[in-house]
């Protein structure tokens, strides 16, 4: 019996090429389409096996690890942007979600850092901007407690003065 032009006793991951790249894209498709719904554990299973079939495939790495950030999974996120970043370093938004991952997980000068990379590289990202401000806010918080409290306080005055 033969599938797709393959002796059916192959393994046709490796002797079909073309039934691979079309099962690849639907796994990738149902990825999306789970990542989507909310169900991240699926999503992450069909990346995984895409990645599988095709180590090199950026959309997968990224999706991935865009699944396993909004899972909240932030240290499998950064391996997967690591692996991203190392096929595709051009793609700003990876590195802004990258340092999204750091910042949730208060690091915050290792997210400021990448961020203030990204806002230099293009000043335009208002994305990158607003995330960077996020994390210079939150240190400011860490580092400076009192002042952070007197600000809230003078902030909560003037607001009940209204």
């Amino acid at each position: 019996m033969k599938i797709a032009s393959c002796n059916y006793n192959y393994n046709y991951n490796y002797k079909c090429p073309s039934f691979r790249a079309e099962n690849t894209e639907n796994l990738q498709k149902k990825g999306s389409l789970d990542s989507r719904k909310g169900a991240f554990d699926e999503a992450i299973a069909e990346f995984k096996k895409v990645l599988t079939q095709n180590p090199k495939n950026e959309e997968a790495q990224l999706e991935l690890a865009k699944a396993y950030k909004q899972k909240e999974d932030y240290q499998n996120a950064l391996v997967e942007f690591y692996k991203y970043v190392e096929l595709n370093n051009k793609n700003n938004e990876a590195y802004v979600l990258m340092a999204d991952c750091f910042r949730q997980q208060g690091f915050y000068t290792k997210a400021i850092f990448i961020l203030e990379q990204i806002v230099k590289r293009d000043p335009k990202n208002d994305f990158a901007a607003r995330t960077l401000k996020e994390a210079q806010n939150q240190l400011y918080f860490i580092q400076n407690p009192m002042s952070a409290y007197n600000q809230l306080c003078l902030t909560k005055k003037n607001s009940m003065e209204i």
